[in-house]
């Protein structure tokens, strides 16, 4: 199950840390709309996959990071 802290920007969804790779997922907003513009900005400059643990679409990468990736 996905915990809920709180930062200075607002909540945040911290990953379920029964998958292998949680430690590579990046905390997101908890909010509908907050995700969305988050999601947004972060589309800008990086690329989202799949992570293989658990198949969930939470892993951003930089995109000059991105290029080097599969």
């Amino acid at each position: 199950m996905n915990r809920i802290i709180l930062c200075g920007g607002g909540p945040l969804v911290v990953p379920n840390q029964d998958c292998p790779n949680a430690a590579a997922h990046e905390p997101q907003p908890a909010g509908y709309v907050a995700w969305h513009q988050w999601a947004g900005r972060m589309a800008q400059t990086h690329k989202q996959r799949r992570c293989d643990g658990c198949g969930l679409h939470n892993i951003w990468t930089p995109f000059r990071m991105a290029k080097t990736d599969k």
